[in-house]
């Protein structure tokens, strides 16, 4: 969304002034689209307002990492700017661990990588990182305690409505939530809030939060400027998200049903069947499989993976199985349709990029 924003305001392209006003309008002030992407900023930022986050810095090198471990105490948490689902954030247990994790995060959005992604995915959009800035790496304090995130929908800096939770289960160490508990916390409802209200944003956002196992307290992390994984879910007219922003829409627009969980703990679909199919959580807390949708739940009863194949990873399946390969001097046509699959899909991952 940020790149088709770029291009509007730089009239690339057919009605930018009505593309821009619209992204606007969803999003907010131009101004704030950064700090969902840049987590070094919005900890900088909301430590200005006093809020409460971890101690952070932005290392710009080995020997300011070496400098800032010295004196550290460990474990603490590395964090790459940009990154998304846990994947540019590593937890660290002394100093070893931190160089190198440090080295794989910045290799990961170099010039070197950029050009390896776009000819794995041929996609020539991918080069595009070769001329911007590396993504900034931040070292923080780690908070000793249990993740969770606090979902908002509104609309020029005012929150209409939002849910809170903590997270029961997760993937893995930094990975997403798969089981969570809705928990009444004023002080992620206030920060989040204040957030919003400052960089006067619309539609729905994420905040994640650590809270401190010690304390109770609410450390801000990061912030998500799209639906998270909750946003369907409501207790009543305050959290419903999904109906507060129906009530935006012509009177025609119908609410739904609330509340739409049974409970406050919900095992989330298709996540915690994923992440173990005999979880007691898919038995004692409320799954919110969408069985009105059977295609969807068809879709995703098992794994699907995040990204489709690209062609190095075609070509590799195929190999290990020769005779599907070679019939004759041609290629299998399970292989052709596999390839005239993955060269069409530069455009539409393009377009997902891009939002």
């Amino acid at each position: 969304m940020r790149i088709l924003y770029r291009r509007a305001i730089g009239d690339k392209g057919r009605n930018t002034g009505q593309m821009a006003a619209l992204i606007e309008a969803s999003l907010g002030s131009p101004s704030a689209f950064v700090f969902a992407a840049q987590k070094s900023r919005l900890v900088s930022l909301a430590q200005r307002e006093g809020l409460l986050v971890p101690a952070t810095n932005v290392v710009d090198d080995i020997l300011e990492l070496r400098r800032l471990v010295a004196r550290a105490q460990f474990p603490l948490v590395l964090k790459q700017d940009g990154s998304s689902g846990g994947q540019g954030v590593r937890i660290v247990s002394n100093a070893a661990d931190a160089e190198q994790s440090f080295v794989e995060l910045r290799t990961s959005a170099g010039p070197r990588a950029a050009v390896k992604t776009a000819l794995k995915k041929l996609d020539l959009s991918y080069l595009d990182g070769l001329y911007r800035k590396r993504p900034a790496i931040s070292l923080q304090e780690y908070i000793v305690g249990r993740p969770a995130n606090r979902a908002v929908v509104c609309h020029r800096g005012e929150v209409l409505a939002g849910l809170s939770v903590e997270a029961l289960q997760t993937t893995d160490a930094t990975g997403p939530a798969t089981v969570i508990r809705v928990i009444d916390s004023p002080e992620m409802s206030d920060a989040a809030a204040h957030v919003v209200r400052h960089l006067g944003l619309s539609g729905f956002v994420g905040f994640d939060f650590m809270l401190e196992a010690a304390t109770g307290r609410a450390y801000l992390i990061e912030m998500n400027g799209r639906p998270t994984q909750i946003c369907h879910l409501a207790l009543d007219a305050d959290s419903d998200m999904i109906g507060a922003l129906a009530a935006r829409l012509p009177s025609e627009a119908r609410c739904r049903p609330i509340p739409n969980i049974d409970g406050p703990t919900v095992a989330l679909f298709p996540q915690e069947s994923w992440r173990d199919p005999d979880s007691g959580y898919l038995r004692s807390a409320f799954h919110d499989v969408p069985w009105q949708v059977p295609e969807f739940v068809a879709a995703y009863c098992s794994p699907v993976a995040p990204e489709p194949p690209d062609w190095v990873q075609i070509m590799r399946r195929y190999a290990r199985q020769p005779r599907r390969i070679l019939r004759g001097t041609t290629m299998s046509p399970s292989l052709v349709a596999d390839l005239m699959h993955q060269s069409a899909k530069p455009t539409a991952r393009l377009v997902r990029k891009e939002m």
